[in-house]
């Protein structure tokens, strides 16, 4: 693990002095473990790339700005998880909200509906003579 440390120290001092190999040796290091991690929970592959590309985007602009107290792996994992967490709250505000919007559509559609069938029905009564006692209408869903 040392060895690994080591490296990847180096790998980091390369990378901040704009060493394009080290930033490719970084990328190839740790992308495919990335990517499984990331599949395993978002169920996505293309979700996954997409979020990876964008934490080695961000890592790369940042280069000379980053300061690592901990291994390049832990410092991509948690960025990656973050990245991830963010994803999923996002996710469940816009179900939450398409839900919503689905029963505000729903029930605008149904009252929509309702109001029709019931001007329709007025309108047709004050043309027909109808009597209670030959005709009863019950119109149930007029309610609600």
């Amino acid at each position: 693990m040392n060895e690994n440390l080591l490296s990847d120290n180096q790998l980091i001092q390369r990378f901040k002095e704009g060493d394009g190999d080290a930033f490719q040796e970084i990328y190839e290091k740790y992308v495919p473990e990335l990517l499984n991690y990331a599949t395993l929970k978002l169920s996505s592959l293309e979700e996954s790339r997409d979020m990876i590309q964008d934490i080695f985007l961000n890592f790369y602009e940042r280069r000379s700005k980053i300061k690592l107290e901990c291994s390049i792996r832990s410092y991509l994992f948690g960025a990656l998880r973050h990245k991830i967490i963010d994803h999923i709250r996002r996710n469940k505000q816009k179900q939450y909200y398409a839900n919503m919007l689905l029963s505000l559509s729903n029930k605008s559609e149904e009252n929509t509906f309702k109001n029709l069938v019931y001007k329709d029905l007025n309108f047709c009564s004050d043309r027909v003579e109808v009597t209670p006692s030959v005709i009863n209408f019950d119109i149930h869903f007029m309610d609600g």
